[in-house]
């Protein structure tokens, strides 16, 4: 909770950084928050294309990967 917080913070000074977007779905994946890591890894890959790759691969996405929205 306390670094998805942070994260969130961060969005707060960065709000159009793709990085923080994807830290941020990162850190809501590890806690359990599907629907918004989603949220947060659709605005990421929107903001710069690339990370859809590094999406793919990441084992902090592996609970999302069978979900439509995630594919």
């Amino acid at each position: 909770a306390e670094a998805v917080a942070e994260q969130r913070r961060a969005l707060d000074i960065l709000p159009y950084g793709a990085e923080v977007h994807f830290a941020l779905a990162q850190r809501l994946a590890q806690a359990g928050d599907s629907a918004a890591a989603l949220a947060s890894l659709k605005e990421a890959v929107r903001l710069h294309r690339n990370l859809r790759r590094l999406a793919a691969t990441d084992p902090l996405f592996e609970r999302l990967r069978g979900s439509a929205e995630f594919q």
